[in-house]
């Protein structure tokens, strides 16, 4: 079933208006700003996800493998969720 289709109004600038009405057909230019909108919001979102991923904590592995460096973060994890069970009472 298709996406019901709602009105919205919004707000150009004189210039990117001209443009659109000269380049896009007018029988066209809803779904033009609907694929623009849709690939904008898109590349938004990739870009929060990739900000995400680079506010993750590093952790270096200079001397040590990646087994002792798996072995230190499941230990950092574990004291975690013992110190959140200490506080809810376990």
């Amino acid at each position: 079933m298709p996406d019901l289709k709602e009105r919205a109004a919004f707000t150009l600038s004189a210039s990117v208006k001209t443009e659109l009405e000269l380049r896009v057909p007018k029988s066209r230019r809803s779904q033009f700003v609907e694929d623009a909108i849709a690939r904008a919001l898109d590349e938004d979102t990739r870009a929060a996800a990739i900000a995400a991923i680079d506010r993750i904590k590093r952790y270096p592995v200079k001397d040590v493998g990646a087994v002792e460096t798996v072995r230190r973060l499941r230990s950092e994890r574990d004291a975690v969720l013992t110190e959140r069970h200490k506080r809810a009472g376990g």
